[in-house]
């Protein structure tokens, strides 16, 4: 594995979907949703995504999360090393997403999870930031 530059920056999330076997659900993150991904080139990251409050003012999911990446070549993966995180089950766990590169955007998808024989895929689109001067 090794870092890969084309990941080098700030990157800003654009969209979410769900795909399920028997049909569609409805997105992770709603249109409203804020995240912000940052891939260092010392192997640091850093991701946050938050949806916001809902119609009712409750708060909704916030996912935090941060440590060491880098670059499966072979499998088509970025993988990130988790040190610490909001979330609990994600603190010290190594996740593979597997990734595809169309101009600034870039579309990270988490392994497939199966549910009561309902295989649900995500991805989550995210367009790089301008760099300041």
């Amino acid at each position: 594995m090794t870092l890969n530059s084309a990941f080098f920056g700030a990157w800003r999330l654009v969209s979410s979907a769900v795909e399920l076997s028997e049909g569609t659900a409805p997105p992770p993150f709603d249109e409203n949703a804020n995240g912000l991904i940052i891939w260092a080139s010392d192997g640091a990251f850093s991701a946050q995504i938050s949806s916001g409050p809902a119609d009712d003012g409750t708060e909704r999911p916030y996912i935090a999360y941060f440590g060491t990446w880098d670059y499966d070549e072979a499998a088509g993966e970025v993988v990130h090393t988790v040190d610490g995180s909001v979330s609990e089950n994600l603190r010290e766990t190594i996740q593979r997403r597997g990734v595809s590169f169309d101009g600034d955007r870039v579309t990270l998808r988490p392994p497939p999870t199966e549910v009561d024989g309902v295989t649900r895929s995500m991805s989550l689109i995210w367009e790089r930031e301008p760099q300041s001067d």
